[in-house]
């Protein structure tokens, strides 16, 4: 459980800061923000297992 979360939570860390220098150069969806919330628990559940 504790790689999980520091797998989901390390990938959030690398997307936020991604998202905050792609907000600077064009308007960022959020639906797309939404997707990968959904998606990287699933891939993190995956990879630890």
């Amino acid at each position: 459980m504790k790689r999980f979360v520091n797998c989901c939570y390390g990938i959030f860390q690398q997307l936020y800061s991604l998202k905050r220098e792609i907000l600077l150069s064009f308007q960022f969806v959020d639906s797309a923000t939404i997707a990968f919330a959904l998606v990287i628990p699933n891939f993190c559940l995956n990879k630890s297992i």
